[in-house]
């Protein structure tokens, strides 16, 4: 970390904590700890000049398990703060150019403790996935006439919901398209036939 373009003020702090959930179907809570907390002292570095700044945070084994049995999350927080007191423009931290985080610890601790740790997490986070939300009868229902009204409402032009509705306008159109020029086409031959006759007795 550092700065090309000023002398930069800059100090590195990693935090390791521990927090875990607990949600039933009226109220969630949060409950955190810290378990490990580091920190660089505050580095001065000249003009483009780049610090490698190396945190290590210790944990035994058996808290990390204590933790896990616990149903938690761990997360690790790695903050940059940095002031040059000398300009009174405002804060010129470093830039951080890359940051990574390895996990130190033996092949026996690495099997036993964090490979069934990320199981185990990984299968509750599937069965959670996997569960239906419980609702009271009371929400279902209201969530069924919402949607249903909304359905209803989203009807594209010339779609009827309503059953009687639809028998009602199909006989209107079949009487339009079918009966009602079928009439008419009778209608106008008997007028046509009638009025041959007609005419054939007056010419008699």
């Amino acid at each position: 970390m550092g700065r090309t373009d000023c002398p930069s003020v800059f100090r590195m702090e990693a935090l390791l904590s521990w927090r875990r959930h607990r949600n039933n179907s009226f109220v969630g809570s949060e409950r955190m700890a810290v378990l490990a907390r580091h920190s660089t002292p505050t580095l001065d570095a000249p003009p483009d000049y780049w610090e490698t700044a190396r945190l290590e945070l210790t944990l035994h084994p058996s808290q990390l398990q204590q933790y896990f049995r616990a149903n938690g999350d761990l997360s690790l927080h790695v903050v940059v703060i940095g002031k040059d007191g000398r300009f009174w423009q405002g804060r010129f931290g470093s830039k951080v150019a890359s940051i990574s985080a390895r996990i130190l610890g033996t092949a026996n601790e690495v099997d036993s403790v964090l490979i069934p740790a990320a199981m185990q997490q990984s299968q509750e986070h599937t069965n959670a996935a996997q569960q239906p939300s419980h609702q009271r009868p009371a929400d279902i229902r209201s969530q069924e006439g919402q949607f249903r009204s909304l359905r209803q409402d989203q009807q594209p032009p010339g779609t009827f919901p309503d059953r009687n509705l639809q028998k009602q306008n199909t006989f209107e159109r079949f009487f339009r398209d079918f009966l009602l020029p079928a009439i008419i086409f009778a209608l106008l031959a008997w007028l046509a036939t009638d009025g041959a006759e007609y005419r054939g007795r007056n010419q008699t």
